[in-house]
């Protein structure tokens, strides 16, 4: 299974930082040496001293009373409600001793450390002071829920607040994975374009200026040079041909004249020369439609062609051929559809892929031929039982002048420009091309067509 370099990117980006939170987290924990936390014991603890020094100054110096206002002025600054007990644990004022703080009492007497107890609505408090005289006091405060347990997080809010940095994390990964490799898929989609024969393709100009938005612009300076020199070859390939065409015809003239003039003895000769004047022609008339279809001078024209009458004359036509050499075309099926475009064009790709399966397949064997409708495509096969293409080929076989070396050679392999008229042909008409080798032996070449 293939794997974008996107999500490799966010992905390990994404779990390189969150195992770094992970242990930075783990670090805190276990550096925590008690349960209530180094930054309570350090900043609270000297806050509850303080109140209780106070409570105890002014117990001892004003009463009761005195005690019990002071109590009220700090519950009403602060949302802090304090009692004063003394070392046996009875409250001098009667305000009342919060529930749930038995256990923090008998704690800090025995630690003389300030205690706490942490819920989601109140925190609970004790220290144990010791005022001038010798005496032993404890301070019990209940704080608003939330005051205290910011220094503390219990088990569950620290899962979330992890959770909370992973998926923050986890957003700017994703967003700088995006940006990694928004200008590669851009890339990639413009190669395969440029693969498939669009020289027009560019890269969009991006703002960005490191080395991603370097390689739009080299591909761009690329493409451009391929596109020209693609032009300049077609344009040579047309050229020549046209310029061939003209000695040529002169060759054919003054052959004729010296067949008239030479005897008998000649003859052999003068039939050599108008068969090579005569495959120098063909060999010129192909280049130039290739030209033609190459350069898109040739567009279809918009009307509509009935693929299985043009098929079944094709097959009628290369059966009769085929049979001079032991050989047969079979049409096996044949569905009624139409396609838009050239008849003539079309008739030619078709026709070149059934000789060449004919020239390829054994003596006594048959070319097997198949029009099939599917919804909206017309699917042309045509089948030969001959040695079959190498794999490593299968790609390159509709490319002008390719050969097979194992199977086509001057005599047998035409010229190799039939496959590749096929394929520019049929991708002029919305198309594509195929080749396969078949199972049980022989080469599959499929046409596939929109069919109207």
């Amino acid at each position: 299974m293939k794997r974008s370099l996107f999500f490799k990117i966010f992905f390990w980006f994404w779990l390189a930082v969150g195992l770094l939170i992970a242990a930075i987290a783990v670090a805190v924990i276990a550096t925590e040496s008690d349960p209530v936390g180094t930054r309570w014991r350090e900043l609270m603890g000297r806050a509850l001293t303080f109140q209780a020094n106070s409570a105890v100054q002014v117990y001892e110096r004003d009463g009761a009373i005195a005690l019990e206002a002071h109590f009220n002025r700090l519950q009403n600054t602060t949302q802090i409600r304090a009692t004063l007990l003394d070392g046996d644990a009875r409250e001098l004022i009667r305000r009342g001793i919060p529930a749930g703080t038995e256990s923090l009492i008998a704690a800090t007497q025995q630690s003389r450390r300030p205690e706490a107890k942490f819920s989601s609505d109140k925190t609970l408090a004790a220290l144990q002071v010791e005022s001038l005289s010798g005496e032993r006091f404890v301070l019990v405060c209940e704080l608003p829920g939330g005051l205290l347990s910011q220094f503390r997080a219990t088990p569950t809010a620290r899962f979330f607040r992890f959770l909370a940095a992973i998926l923050t994390v986890g957003l700017v990964c994703f967003a700088l994975a995006r940006y990694l490799t928004k200008p590669i898929v851009a890339l990639r989609s413009a190669t395969q374009r440029l693969a498939s024969g669009d020289l027009s393709t560019r890269v969009a100009e991006s703002a960005r200026q490191d080395e991603l938005a370097d390689l739009g612009r080299d591909f761009n300076q690329m493409a451009e040079r391929i596109e020209a020199l693609m032009k300049a070859q077609q344009r040579l390939v047309g050229d020549v041909s046209h310029e061939l065409r003209s000695p040529l015809a002169r060759l054919s003239v003054a052959l004729e004249l010296a067949r008239a003039k030479a005897g008998t003895e000649a003859a052999p000769a003068l039939d050599r020369i108008e068969r090579e004047a005569g495959r120098l022609n063909e060999l010129i008339g192909q280049l130039l439609t290739l030209a033609k279809l190459e350069s898109g001078a040739s567009a279809p024209p918009k009307e509509f062609v009935a693929l299985d009458e043009l098929v079944r004359a094709i097959v009628a036509d290369a059966g009769f051929e085929a049979a001079a050499r032991n050989r047969s075309v079979n049409l096996l099926r044949c569905d009624n559809c139409q396609t838009q475009g050239s008849a003539e064009l079309l008739r030619r790709a078709i026709e070149n892929i059934i000789r060449n399966a004919v020239r390829y397949t054994p003596e006594n064997s048959a070319v097997e031929v198949t029009l099939e409708r599917n919804d909206s495509q017309a699917v042309i096969s045509v089948r030969d039982f001959g040695k079959g293409v190498p794999t490593d080929s299968l790609n390159q076989l509709f490319e002008p002048f390719y050969r097979v070396a194992e199977a086509r050679d001057r005599q047998t392999g035409g010229i190799g420009l039939g496959l590749a008229i096929t394929k520019s042909a049929i991708q002029l008409h919305g198309g594509t091309v195929r080749a396969a080798n078949a199972d049980g032996g022989g080469l599959v070449v499929t046409m596939v067509l929109p069919a109207k």
